[in-house]
């Protein structure tokens, strides 16, 4: 009994010693957490965004037709979750990586195993690696550096993640002209302060295994001639199809972004091309060019909101890359209040249209042949609109 009580006071003693340690060593435990920070180095963000979006159509697939990460109508949507990483390491060695979580992640997934085709549950589960890299950048190559892994694609003026877009739609040419993602290397070069150079080798369009013998080239240029002024042309060129390396696939993309404070303007242009891609057999070209004006009036008025318009038409000539010969254009009108610093509410309505029935609508169609009997199909109309309520979340 004595050795009990002698052992529960000991106890009781200790506690409260290692109690009156740890109130009076505030200051070294937050010397010591800072150090192990310093010593990890790494930057970490995230990102999450949720929408709800209504198409006027009402398509009975419930499907938004010809929208790229945005297809669910009447229907609250988890978009993504997305954790970033990244850790510059002595001797100019770093990585760099974005996980993404949610119905996002599925829609810009990637070949895994470089069959052509997704359909492993690897590759249609809700989560994605879209970035998973490594980085050289020694101090004694003067700027070069070197990117080597998962990454996204240089091309294009819109990017996967919502929030760090105008509008909350993305536009055709996001989802039809250009890739998402690509596996390989990439060099990138400073040539004094207003221009970079890019140019790398990877396995194709959304790629992490290639699905054939040859290799894509990735490359361009950036020109920024003032700070309120930036310019990109860029390029990816070589073959996609399953198993063949013959008949190349190659887009030409340029963009130029202006900001006039609260003004801001962005341009995209994209010309591409693929031997024997068309449906016919053929070969295929598709061209097409969007701009968006914002207006910030935080700063013109002191309002936390932006206003953001974007025009676009994208001509599928041969209809290689929608599966029909078309011109799609669209009007997309974003509302941003700026809640708090990182937390946004969207408000957007959009309206899309053909030359072609290309978009589903309300009802199906039957047609009775003598032979097979009848046919139920859905039906399709010119025009589309929707409307769209998302609110973000970045850090």
């Amino acid at each position: 009994m004595e050795m009990r009580f002698r052992t529960i006071a000991g106890l009781a003693a200790a506690g409260l010693l290692g109690w009156a340690t740890i109130a009076g060593a505030d200051d070294a435990i937050e010397e010591r957490v800072t150090a192990l920070e310093e010593k990890l180095a790494f930057d970490f963000g995230a990102v999450t965004y949720g929408s709800y979006q209504y198409n006027f159509n009402e398509p009975d697939s419930g499907v938004n037709s010809l929208r790229s990460l945005d297809p669910e109508h009447n229907s609250f949507t988890f978009d993504l979750f997305q954790l970033q990483l990244a850790k510059e390491g002595p001797g100019g060695v770093g990585f760099g990586a974005k996980l993404d979580f949610g119905k996002t992640a599925r829609r810009v997934a990637s070949d895994w195993n470089g069959d052509g085709a997704l359909s492993d549950s690897e590759e249609t589960n809700d989560f994605e690696a879209q970035d998973v890299y490594l980085t050289y950048a020694p101090e004694w190559a003067g700027g070069v550096s070197l990117k080597a892994g998962k990454f996204a694609t240089l091309l294009g003026a819109e990017v996967i993640e919502a929030p760090s877009n105008p509008n909350f739609t993305r536009s055709f040419l996001f989802g039809f002209a250009i890739p998402f993602t690509h596996t390989g290397v990439l060099f990138s070069a400073p040539l004094g302060e207003m221009v970079t150079l890019n140019a790398g080798v990877v396995n194709g369009w959304d790629n992490v295994v290639d699905n054939n013998d040859g290799k894509t080239f990735l490359g361009g240029v950036g020109i920024t001639p003032a700070e309120n002024i930036a310019i990109y042309l860029n390029g990816v060129f070589g073959p996609e199809k399953t198993d063949s390396g013959s008949d190349p696939r190659g887009v030409v993309d340029l963009v130029t972004t202006l900001g006039f404070d609260p003004v801001s303007l962005s341009f995209n242009f994209d010309y591409g091309s693929e031997g024997s891609a068309a449906p016919d057999g053929g070969d295929a070209t598709w061209i097409g060019f969007a701009g968006i004006v914002g207006f910030d009036l935080r700063s013109a008025a002191d309002l936390p909101l932006g206003v953001f318009l974007r025009g676009e038409v994208f001509d599928d000539q041969d209809g290689a890359r929608t599966g029909t010969e078309q011109t799609l254009t669209e009007v997309t009108g974003t509302l941003k209040c700026y809640l708090t610093e990182n937390l946004t509410l969207w408000a957007e309505f959009r309206h899309d249209w053909s030359g072609e029935d290309s978009f589903e609508e309300e009802g199906s169609i039957t047609v009775v042949d003598p032979i097979l009997g009848p046919t139920t199909t859905a039906k399709f109309t010119d025009s589309q609109d929707t409307a769209l309520i998302a609110l973000s979340y970045a850090f």
